[in-house]
């Protein structure tokens, strides 16, 4: 039986006053069936633009070549979920209606190209809509340090749903590795630890200040390919736990998570079946976490 994606979204409302807001990013390609071009130049980035012209849906032009990037605003988490479905609609219809494209939102698709992540931009209002990630002198809340905790503490357990088949760990640099200097400049971006750091693209937790001083969490470990209501039940959970069981979060990463001093930090799964192995030996420590809302 399929979960049910908001459950711990709407406890978070009943028992705790609070509303958890999201915005989503996530990555594609576009190929051709024939030969690869630069395919703005056939103003197909113009076309982009204006068809996802509203004050919602943003696209934007990213690293690798023929690769975009739609970006969904911060709104209620059901709704972002109809707004990401119609997005990705509008993308496959433009690809079939241009005859000679491919829509391309699998995880690692080109060995030699960065890879496709979706982000997801977090914050916890109250009842008047003030984010509770801030205190009064601009320092990390206790709501904020719990939400790190809970998502570190379940990350792991929950990587499937970031990961879901063998393509998505292509897309994490897991090699060995004794500084940041040995890793490719674009690798660094994607995680491949459990870590969180203030404004640090190497971590799988960013901590965003915004132009108001007001904090929110970039949940930076996920692939286009994922389920997104799997991931949206899997981090209002780990968000729910944390401040339920006030869980204190690992300590923070100052420089770049994939130098020498960061090597104790727990690895990401390098495989599907090496996920899967790991979340069947952490099950019987999470049982208590199974519990759902009445």
């Amino acid at each position: 039986m399929k979960k049910d994606a908001f459950i711990f979204i709407d406890k978070l409302q009943r028992e705790f006053g609070l509303s958890l807001k999201m915005g989503i990013e996530f990555e594609f390609y576009f190929s051709t069936k024939y030969k690869e071009i630069e395919l703005s130049n056939i103003r197909i980035f113009s076309d982009l633009q204006e068809l996802f012209n509203s004050s919602l849906v943003a696209i934007e032009e990213e690293d690798g070549v023929n690769q975009f990037e739609v970006i969904i605003n911060y709104g209620k988490p059901r709704e972002i979920s109809k707004v990401f479905q119609d997005s990705i609609f509008k993308l496959k219809k433009y690809a079939q209606e241009k005859g000679n494209l491919k829509f391309i939102n699998a995880a690692k698709p080109f060995a030699d190209r960065p890879g496709n992540g979706m982000h997801f931009h977090l914050s916890l209002v109250n009842k008047l809509n003030k984010n509770e990630y801030t205190k009064n002198n601009n320092f990390l809340s206790n709501l904020l340090l719990f939400s790190i905790g809970g998502l570190c503490h379940f990350m792991i357990y929950d990587f499937t749903s970031f990961a879901p088949n063998e393509n998505s760990y292509k897309r994490f640099f897991t090699g060995s590795y004794f500084s940041s200097e040995q890793v490719p400049e674009y690798a660094q971006y994607v995680s491949s630890n459990v870590s969180w750091g203030v404004n640090n693209r190497t971590t799988a937790l960013r901590i965003i200040k915004d132009k108001n001083n007001c904090y929110h969490i970039e949940h930076r470990i996920s692939g286009s390919d994922c389920d997104l209501e799997a991931v949206i039940f899997a981090i209002s959970r780990a968000i729910y736990w944390g401040i339920f069981e006030q869980i204190n979060p690992p300590k923070q990463v100052m420089g770049n998570s994939y130098d020498r001093e960061y090597s104790s930090l727990i690895p990401f799964p390098k495989s599907l079946f090496g996920a899967l192995k790991k979340i069947k030996q952490l099950s019987l420590n999470f049982e208590k976490y199974k519990k759902t809302a009445e």
